[in-house]
């Protein structure tokens, strides 16, 4: 692994087990098999998928914002995602 992508891992391991308290052993076993593969990705197949991630969340949002605020422009839209996004607001 190069510099960094322990870190990367590091974090991930970190917050996965942060987030398994208390959880069913189904979503531990689960989430235990992903974050193995995370860790085996390339740093490069990591970006790609995180970039991908975040253009299907984008995607999502506006789908609901589309639903929820007919009237509203694309513009709107877009201004909305992208504050939820900063502000980390998911409502």
């Amino acid at each position: 692994m190069h510099q960094g992508a322990g870190d990367v891992a590091s974090a991930i391991a970190c917050a996965h087990n942060a987030a398994a308290m208390g959880k069913p052993a189904h979503e531990k076993d689960a989430e235990d098999e992903q974050a193995r593969i995370y860790r085996e990705m390339s740093p490069a197949d990591r970006l790609r998928q995180s970039l991908r991630l975040a253009r299907q969340m984008r995607s999502l949002m506006d789908a609901g914002l589309r639903a929820e605020h007919p009237d509203w422009t694309e513009e709107q839209r877009r201004q909305c995602i992208a504050e939820r996004i900063l502000y980390a607001r998911t409502g």
